[in-house]
């Protein structure tokens, strides 16, 4: 059996070709996002760089999570898988940027969301998605600027100043562009 078609029977047979589409897109990104933390364990593993053992239960109980998401999504259940995941990587990337502060390479992160709403969920929740991730950044510059929120990577002023600016107008650009193509998709569908 071709990967393909293995991928096609987590979907649910008895909705649109556009529903099956976003199902595609959500358990997709679930096996992903699975795929992507066994593999950054693993490498922590072999380099020696593994610190915490409570990763190990963080990730199974994610696994866990993302197969649930999965078998909602195959039972018909897309928006809210979709949600549920969307929530979860929303959690995930505010966690991590209120650890680490804006100034890493993960804060651009909340790309995986917006774009996962955008496509899974509709574009008007997405650009709800969008905005709150913009907040967000905004929020955890600012609390780190007056000191109410201290971060692994210290503050420093480009977080306010430009970091922040910039991951919002990358997460615009992104929310915009994903929604006029889902759109257009939608639309070509329809006819």
């Amino acid at each position: 059996m071709k990967l393909s078609d293995r991928m096609n029977a987590l979907l649910p047979e008895s909705v649109s070709a556009f529903e099956r589409a976003q199902a595609k897109i959500v358990s997709n990104t679930s096996i992903v996002i699975g795929s992507a933390m066994l593999a950054l364990v693993l490498y922590w593993i072999f380099t020696g760089t593994f610190e915490d053992i409570e990763t190990i239960f963080v990730m199974t109980a994610l696994l866990i999570l993302l197969a649930g998401i999965i078998t909602l999504v195959k039972r018909g259940h897309i928006k809210l898988g979709a949600w549920l995941l969307t929530g979860l990587m929303l959690f995930l990337n505010l966690s991590d940027m209120a650890w680490y502060g804006v100034g890493t390479v993960a804060s651009a992160a909340f790309i995986i969301p917006i774009l996962l709403a955008v496509f899974s969920i509709g574009p008007r929740q997405g650009m709800g998605v969008t905005i709150l991730s913009c907040a967000v950044v905004f929020l955890i510059a600012y609390l780190a600027s007056i000191g109410q929120l201290q971060t692994e990577i210290p503050y420093q002023e480009s977080n306010l100043s430009f970091d922040a600016p910039t991951l919002s107008l990358i997460f615009l650009i992104t929310g915009i562009l994903a929604g006029n193509w889902v759109r257009s998709t939608r639309e070509a569908f329809e006819k």
